[in-house]
């Protein structure tokens, strides 16, 4: 196997980080939630393969490593070579938290001993959530109990109600316990769940993300209340293009707080 070789500012810049990774069988759909106080998480730390699983990396993030477990799990390797690929590939893997929920929801999670504290995981039925430059563990308490407490709802919505109760719970706090806001948050289901013509399981029915807001996750929730219903017009466009009513005259209907799409002049 290839060595891995990064970039010198990966091993200066830790992500403090927050993630729920869910399963939810009665819609057959897998998801992640995450949020930190560093910029572009949505774009550094998750990655998807082919077959719809969902991999992690975080703490001092290495997206090269999300990357190769993408790759193995799609080349059908199993956790103990998947486990010892990462020992060998990275000599800092102590620093790095890595989450996997795979396409069935089977589970698993790592949290290098190195990472910056307080940080961990714990894993229960259906989830996992992580985190690492934490208040303390009563965050992820917060955010599976929130998990739990919204059985029911759609994934997207009780990823978005644990990433809020992660946030009220303290979040992410530095030694001398000072608050980092989160700066930057995403949510990404895969799965139809009950849109209409998305057929194949592993394609991605919700996947937002905000890259820089000084209130990150309320700005996540703003954009998910605001799109909720974009999928279905996605799907209709997607499976039924003959019924398909025009982008303008759909939004006029359907979201009134959407910004005209106004022609660009000269």
């Amino acid at each position: 196997m290839l060595a891995l070789v990064a970039p010198k500012f990966y091993e200066r810049l830790p992500t403090m980080t927050f993630t729920i990774l869910a399963h939810d069988p009665d819609a057959d759909q897998v998801g992640i939630g995450i949020a930190t106080v560093s910029l572009a998480v949505g774009g550094l730390c998750p990655f998807t393969t082919l077959a719809g699983d969902i991999v992690t990396s975080q703490a001092f993030a290495r997206p090269e490593l999300g990357l190769l477990v993408a790759r193995m799990l799609s080349e059908g390797a199993d956790m103990p070579t998947i486990e010892q690929a990462l020992t060998a590939a990275d000599p800092h893997i102590g620093h790095r938290q890595i989450g996997i929920i795979h396409r069935d929801g089977s589970l698993n999670a790592f949290s290098g001993p190195d990472c910056r504290p307080w940080s961990g995981h714990q894993m229960a039925e259906g989830h996992v959530v992580m985190g690492n430059f934490l208040a303390g563990e009563h965050v992820l308490d917060a955010m599976g109990e929130a998990f739990r407490m919204s059985d029911g709802e759609p994934l997207a919505e009780r990823l978005l109600q644990a990433l809020e109760a992660g946030r009220d719970a303290g979040g992410q706090a530095d030694a001398e316990g000072r608050h980092h806001t989160e700066r930057s948050a995403a949510v990404k289901v895969i799965g139809p769940g009950n849109v209409p013509g998305f057929i194949d399981t592993a394609v991605a029915s919700t996947d937002l993300r905000v890259d820089m807001h000084e209130l990150a996750i309320d700005e996540l929730r703003r954009l998910y209340t605001t799109l909720a219903k974009v999928p279905h017009y996605n799907a209709l466009r997607s499976s039924r293009p003959p019924e398909t009513p025009g982008l303008a005259d759909w939004e006029a209907e359907h979201m009134t707080d959407a910004p005209p799409p106004t022609p660009r002049t000269a």
